[in-house]
C-alpha cells in the first residue's frame, strides 16, 4: 500500500498522516499504522481506544516517556500540543 501523505505541523517529532482510504462495495479500508512510517524514535507499544460524546474535553496531560499515536475515527477533533522538552528545536511552541 501506498505511504499515507505526511504533514508538517511545525514541532519536532510530530506527524500528521492523512490515511488513504481505499473503497469498494463492501465498504472502505485505510491502513492505520506502520513502524516503516515513523522516523527513529520511540516504540509504540500501547494503543486505547477512546469514543466521545459531543463538545466532551479529555486530554490536559504531560507525557514524558512515551509516543502516541492517534485516529480520529469520526466527527472532528481539537488536538493542542505544546513542546515542553528542554533542547528541543520547537521547544515552548
Amino acid at each position: 500500500m501506498p505511504e499515507p501523505e505526511l504533514i508538517d505541523v511545525g514541532i519536532d517529532g510530530v506527524f500528521l498522516f492523512q490515511l488513504k482510504v481505499h473503497p469498494d462495495e463492501r465498504g472502505h479500508m485505510a491502513e492505520m499504522f506502520r513502524r516503516s512510517w515513523l522516523p527513529a524514535g520511540r516504540e509504540m507499544v500501547q494503543a486505547n481506544l477512546s469514543m466521545s460524546r459531543p463538545n466532551v474535553l479529555r486530554g490536559l496531560h504531560v507525557h514524558r516517556k512515551q509516543a502516541d499515536y492517534w485516529t480520529i475515527l469520526s466527527g472532528t477533533a481539537f488536538i493542542g500540543l505544546y513542546d515542553l522538552r528542554r533542547g528541543s528545536p520547537t521547544g515552548e511552541k
